[in-house]
């Protein structure tokens, strides 16, 4: 963690005390800033700390088959980079009429999904029934993953099956877009733009919709 010292104590309205001469903190306290705007712009700089830049990875089953699709997601990838490299890695969606059944299918897809995920990273899976967030609750839990050490986060989005028991148990937790049911395509869609906009939100920086 990157350290740095203010050089004189400072005194604000509310405060009691001056301020100690001395700040730990991610990052140097600007002459005139008031101590709320500084840690609300730690959570923002810490993926520049020390040298520290966030990984974001999405592992999807299956391709993007429309080019419309394929746009939307790359449009959402370019504008995530200054945030944190964000790579989308697709693995092979299985016919279960090929191998067997749909267990199958899933195992084998769940095994891909797997053998993609490094053992660093933090794995957030998308189910119907994983944990709901509205778009700052989102930010904020990206935010304290960031906060807590996690510089690897992937999501992972299944088939159209779900996942294998695998997968689930290799999840270090679940997200959900609400009950409704979404095309896996969409799905890639929706999660890309809600990761850049949580950057925004993080930062206090305006979205342009």
């Amino acid at each position: 963690m990157l350290l740095r010292f203010s050089r004189h104590g400072r005194r604000w309205p509310g405060l009691r005390n001056e301020a100690p001469a001395f700040l730990f903190a991610l990052g140097g306290l600007r002459d005139g800033e008031e101590p709320s705007l500084f840690f609300g712009m730690m959570v923002g700089h810490a993926t520049e700390a020390n040298g520290v830049f966030m990984k974001f990875t999405v592992v999807a089953v299956g391709k993007l088959k429309e080019r419309f699709w394929a746009d939307a997601c790359a449009e959402y990838l370019k504008r995530l980079q200054p945030y944190g490299k964000t790579v989308v890695k697709e693995v092979a969606d299985v016919d279960p009429a090929r191998v067997g059944g749909i267990d199958a299918a899933r195992e084998r897809e769940g095994a891909a999904i797997l053998a993609v995920l490094s053992d660093a990273t933090h794995v957030i899976l998308l189910a119907i029934d994983g944990k709901e967030r509205s778009s700052e609750g989102f930010s904020r839990r990206i935010d304290a993953l960031k906060l807590g050490g996690a510089s690897d986060i992937s999501f992972v989005i299944g088939g159209s099956d779900g996942v294998s028991e695998a997968v689930r148990a290799r999840a270090d937790e679940t997200l959900s877009f609400g009950p409704i049911t979404l095309p896996h395509n969409l799905a890639r869609v929706v999660l890309l733009e809600q990761l850049y906009r949580a950057q925004k939100i993080s930062r206090g920086e305006p979205y342009h919709k």
